[in-house]
Order: structure tokens, then C-alpha cells, then sequence
């Protein structure tokens, strides 16, 4: 050993001394310049971990079935499928007790922080009014236990994480949403594991730190995938959460009833913790008066059953459109995409969405290895219902 090297050792275990033995020679437990403790990275006997969940408070389920306390995870969705409603509805849901979308019992409640990334203070303050009508609360009043951000942290600035965890110790929610991730991670790169990884892991370590729960929302990749779960965006957000919940929009359109807007959704859930389930629901959204930007709006959820969708439902049933996506099939050598159909169909591309999954609910097509295929032919006599004609 060289006496240069020899000597930059010394000088290393001399540094290591002074920051984390006292003069007395005492491991200085509780400072804050020792790393390994400070990093979260030192061992414990799992007898003590054990001892200490075996005299906790039984842990509870946050909202029964889904999540419980203090867990993280991912809620995906396609485009438009209300993500933000669902979100602000859960919201809602935690800070009063409320049943999630008049469906999920909430076991547990308390203050709700929530990172508001997409619209401004108008659409917030108008959806939030919608939300608490439909179940007879007073929005105000229960408003005093939701804290929001309009913005949402850079989850890649160690400035803006401090910042998180500070607010978060002060806080101290039950639970945080963070809507939408896209903005959040700008930057990292979704399809790689160990990228979103380190981006989530310090969000994850903050909530852990302030013992409440998160919900992370993100968008469906484009494309075709085995199931909703594979369809999440990026590969990091999938795998990372302890809980995902996939929304898909079964039909889409205007609302026959109110003239505003009706959508189909369902929602399916997987974790450790619970089988796998799903539910589908009715949402409708409308305003009093359409051209009035100030009238308020109304929201209603409605459970109704999962599949098949009902030829007799009364909303818009795009049957040319369903036709033509039958023919191509028809037509096709092999198995088409999603995207592949949308982009050989002329005409609007959530309508197009509508009509070739109204074919796979009732049992027209079906969805292979490589896309959508034809079982049967579907034509325009098959259906009698509204929107039948072509809409050209």
C-alpha cells in the first residue's frame, strides 16, 4: 500500500469518526449526518417490526375492497373516461364518508390533498359543487377538509420533493391524489422501469413518511393490449402501484335524457391484497343552461350491469359506424388494431372506439393476439335503434 493511499484511508475513517462518534466514542444515534439512517437503510430486527405491527391498531380499509390505509397506487384510464371526476369524487368520498361514485363504502375518513394539474380554479370549483349536490352536502363546508394545488410538483426536482414532504408533515392527510402523473414526471422516460422508479419511489417515500395513502392518475398507452392493466401508460406506474384501477369507456355520448353528457365506464381493479373485480357505471353530466359558461353543472353515477351492453339502452348506438368496422374485419387477412380500425373508418374516433366495442360486448367480434377479428357479420338491419343512419 502506497503511503499516499495509506494516508487519504486515515483521512476517510478520521471524517466517518468525527460525523458519527461523539468524544466519548458513542455512535451519535440520532444525527442527522448519519447516512445510512438518514437514507432509510439501516437493518432492524424483524422481531421488533413484528412486536410493533402486532401492537398497532388494526389497519383498515380505506375504501372496502379497493384500498386500504396508507397504500399507493394507480389509477389509469382512456382519454375523456372522467379520471378527474372519479378523482375529485373520491375526494369527496374520504373527507365525508360518502360510498366512492355511490358505490364503494369508505371505511375510513379524514383530509384529502390533492394535486389539481389539469383545468383552472372555475372548472374545480364547479365539478366539486356537482359532486357534494349529488349527495346532499354542503360544498363549502366540507371543502374545509380538502387542501388542493393547481399545480402538480416536479417529481424529478429534489427542491420541489422537499417541498412535498414538508407540506405533507404539516398536513397530515389520509390521502393524496395526484392528477396527472404525465405533467408530474415530465421528463422521465415511462417505459423504463427503473427511470419511473426513481421518480415515484421519492413521492412514495414522502406519503409513507406522512402515513397517508396515494393515487397516482395516469392515461391508457395508445395501441392494443391483453387487458385494461397492460394498457396503462408506461411500465413504471403499472408495477410500481400496490393497487391499480383500469376506467375504460364503454360508450360515449350525448345524453338523451339531459342533453349533456352520458358515458359507460368500467372500472376494473387488481391488488395484492384483493381478487380481481370490476364494476360498470353510468355517468351523466349536464348544466342547466348549456350557454351560460356560470350555470351549474350536475353529475349522477349510476351502477348498472357489467356486460353485455344492452341493444335496448336508448343512447346513441353509431350502427352505420359498427357496420363498417364489421366489413373491414370481414375483409381483413389478419387481426386489426384499435388504432388500425380508427384510422381505416372515416369518422370521429371516440365514435369509432364506440362501435367496434359495442361489436366485442355483443359478441360480433372478438379480440385476439394482434388485435380485433369478426365472429359474425353485423349490418344496419341488426339494429333498429336511434343513430342507425349514416351519419354522413
Amino acid at each position: 500500500m502506497t503511503d499516499t493511499l495509506q494516508e487519504q484511508m486515515s483521512a476517510e475513517a478520521d471524517d466517518f469518526a468525527r460525523r458519527h462518534f461523539d468524544a466519548d466514542g458513542d455512535l451519535i444515534e440520532d444525527s442527522a449526518s448519519f447516512s445510512a439512517r438518514g437514507a432509510g437503510l439501516m437493518f432492524r430486527p424483524l422481531f421488533d417490526i413484528i412486536q410493533e405491527s402486532d401492537t398497532a391498531p388494526p389497519r383498515e380499509w380505506l375504501v372496502e375492497g379497493i384500498m386500504a390505509e396508507r397504500q399507493y397506487g394507480v389509477l389509469a384510464a382512456e382519454d375523456k373516461a372522467g379520471k378527474t371526476w372519479m378523482a375529485l369524487e373520491l375526494a369527496m368520498s374520504i373527507a365525508s364518508g360518502k360510498p366512492w361514485l355511490g358505490i364503494h363504502p369508505v371505511q375510513k375518513t379524514g383530509p384529502v390533498a390533492v394535486f389539481f394539474g389539469e383545468g383552472d380554479e372555475d372548472e374545480l370549483v364547479a365539478r366539486w359543487k356537482a359532486i357534494c349536490e349529488r349527495v346532499d352536502l354542503d360544498p363549502k363546508e366540507l371543502s374545509r377538509q380538502v387542501q388542493i394545488s393547481l399545480r402538480v410538483p416536479a417529481l424529478t426536482s429534489s427542491a420541489a420533493m422537499d417541498a412535498v414532504r414538508l407540506e405533507l408533515q404539516m398536513l397530515r392527510p389520509t390521502f393524496v391524489i395526484l392528477d396527472p402523473l404525465y405533467l408530474a414526471a415530465r421528463g422521465a422516460n415511462g417505459s423504463d422501469l427503473y427511470a419511473m422508479g426513481e421518480v415515484l419511489g421519492g413521492l412514495q417515500e414522502a406519503v409513507q413518511d406522512a402515513e397517508c395513502g396515494l393515487l397516482v392518475l395516469t392515461h391508457f398507452k395508445k395501441g392494443e393490449a391483453n387487458d385494461s392493466f397492460g394498457r396503462t401508460s408506461g411500465v413504471g406506474p403499472g408495477a410500481w402501484g400496490r393497487f391499480l384501477i383500469a376506467a375504460s369507456s364503454l360508450v360515449r355520448s350525448e345524453d338523451e335524457k339531459t342533453g349533456g353528457s352520458y358515458a359507460k365506464v368500467k372500472l376494473e381493479y387488481r391488488g395484492g391484497r384483493i381478487a380481481d373485480a370490476s364494476v360498470t357505471y353510468e355517468r351523466r353530466v349536464w348544466q342547466d343552461d348549456k350557454s351560460d359558461l356560470n350555470s351549474p353543472m350536475h353529475i349522477t353515477f349510476t351502477k348498472v350491469d357489467d356486460e353485455p351492453i344492452s341493444k335496448s339502452e336508448g343512447n346513441f348506438r353509431p350502427t352505420y359506424l359498427m357496420a363498417r368496422v364489421s366489413e373491414h374485419l370481414i375483409d381483413s387477412d389478419s387481426p386489426m388494431s384499435g388504432a388500425a380500425i380508427e384510422k381505416a373508418i372515416t369518422g370521429k374516433a371516440t365514435t369509432v372506439r364506440t362501435a367496434y366495442k359495442l361489436l366485442l360486448a355483443e359478441g360480433y367480434i372478438e379480440h385476439v393476439k394482434g388485435g380485433y377479428q369478426s365472429i359474425q357479420p353485423f349490418t344496419d338491419d341488426d339494429d333498429g335503434a336511434a343513430g342507425g343512419e349514416s351519419p354522413f
